[in-house]
């Protein structure tokens, strides 16, 4: 991608192409062919901002911005039944030419994340739903540059001021952003990925299948495998089965599990959570093959017989990647089972919200739990300034922290240091890919008690 060198004189230029060809425009719709002097409000408007596409598209092209293209023909294609001729004429060109550029890899991919700070975009939720989160972001991250002397131009936008993330990237580009740091909200990073920009994107939410150029750091995930792998080797576990729904989230930890679990484990049993706990571990267990078997066995005899349940004795241990709500049943299933001696780990598909996990805190039994510390901190009654506090003041120092920590990461890794960093939530490491993970503790539930295992 060649860019033009002056992005003010672009912009500038580019914005008096615009408005010029809307006047010259807004004049000629009336004597297309059909005379319609009629023509509707809506319909006119739409037909200006069509023109405004077909212009960005046709300099974008031009520059050599073919990842732009892309969405600016993604947006056009919707429009085809309203497109007058010359329009229908512009867009067959363009996307001719696109195809040709395509063809020819005529543009670059961004297959890393170096980044750099000269110009930094915030994306981040001001208004609605998400305020305070996302203001107390902000904050962190204004008050951490500030602390470490950022010389660098930081912007701030609201993502809920835009329909949509194409209508804030078509903002934000002008300014030539080098980081783009956020969205937070899931669906509006799912839209923003799609938009490939090209450009190094610290997300703060998780997203699957993420591009080369971007990383994630969430507070909704607990971390990569490592501590669960560093726990099954100390703890010589021969035979492990893994419990997993049909969450994506579930299946790439399953799969992040199986492909990094060491070879001392003798063997893996991976079952589906399709219906129910109770199903699951009687499947498990194989609980229901001596009831079949006894079964059989009376009806052949033809007497009643007395029958103690038999289950597999194999298994050390049992892994769950679930919700806390399936989670939370593992253990006394077991139990109901007797199999009592079978550990019960959980690695939590996506993190609870404090208030529900707590109270059902009496429900969990005899449950080793891989959490982060900040999470941990929610429970942890021998700290009475934070106990004092509000939830909701928890949750929104929490963010304030992951704010300061996004300042401080961004700043470690544009010095290309990837040195673990200890923060107000807990350890930040970076794993062999680069990516961005806070190293979780490892805790053990039973009966409203939580406490981290040193």
């Amino acid at each position: 991608m060649k860019l033009l060198q002056n992005q003010s004189l672009v912009s500038k230029f580019f914005l008096k192409l615009i408005f010029f060809s809307l006047f010259f425009f807004s004049c000629s719709i009336f004597a297309e062919q059909d005379n319609d002097i009629s023509i509707d409000l809506d319909k006119q408007i739409a037909l200006m901002d069509i023109e405004i596409l077909l212009l960005k598209a046709e300099v974008a092209i031009q520059n050599g911005e073919i990842f732009q293209v892309k969405n600016y023909l993604s947006r056009l294609e919707a429009t085809k039944n309203i497109l007058r001729t010359g329009m229908k004429n512009r867009l067959f060109t363009l996307k001719k030419k696109y195809y040709l550029a395509i063809k020819k890899n005529q543009y670059p991919k961004n297959t890393s994340f170096n980044i750099d700070l000269n110009n930094i975009v915030v994306l981040l939720p001001q208004s609605g739903k998400y305020e305070q989160i996302g203001n107390s972001i902000i904050d962190g991250i204004f008050s951490k540059s500030k602390e470490q002397k950022f010389n660098y131009n930081i912007r701030y936008f609201d993502t809920n001021s835009y329909d949509s993330m194409f209508d804030l990237w078509e903002l934000v580009k002008l300014y030539n952003p080098t980081l783009v740091i956020g969205p937070l909200e899931k669906n509006k990073i799912i839209e923003f990925d799609k938009l490939n920009i090209n450009i190094p994107t610290l997300y703060l939410n998780e997203i699957d299948n993420k591009q080369a150029y971007t990383r994630s750091l969430t507070l909704a995930r607990t971390a990569n495998t490592d501590v669960l792998i560093n726990f099954l080797e100390k703890n010589n576990m021969k035979k492990v089965a893994v419990l997993f729904d049909d969450s994506n989230s579930s299946i790439n930890l399953k799969n992040e599990f199986m492909a990094k679990q060491q070879e001392s484990i003798e063997s893996i049993l991976p079952l589906e959570v399709s219906k129910s706990i109770d199903k699951s571990i009687q499947t498990l267990l194989n609980s229901n093959l001596s009831q079949n078997r006894k079964n059989w066995l009376q009806k052949t005899i033809n007497n009643k017989l007395k029958f103690k349940q038999r289950v597999r004795p194999d298994i050390d241990l049992v892994i769950s990647f679930l919700p806390a709500e399936l989670a939370m049943q593992v253990k006394p299933m077991l139990q109901f089972y007797q199999n009592n001696y079978v550990e019960h780990i959980w690695f939590p598909s996506r993190l609870p919200f404090t208030n529900s996990f707590k109270s059902k805190l009496t429900y969990w039994q005899d449950t080793i739990a891989i959490l982060p510390e900040y999470f941990i901190q929610y429970f942890n009654t021998n700290k009475q300034a934070i106990n004092s506090l509000s939830t909701e003041n928890k949750q929104l120092g929490t963010f304030y922290a992951l704010g300061e920590l996004v300042a401080e990461i961004i700043l470690k890794i544009a010095n290309f240091e990837v040195s673990a960093t200890l923060s107000k939530l807990g350890t930040v490491v970076f794993d062999s890919k680069s990516q961005i993970t806070i190293k979780p503790k490892l805790v053990w539930i039973d009966r409203g008690k939580i406490n981290i295992q040193e």
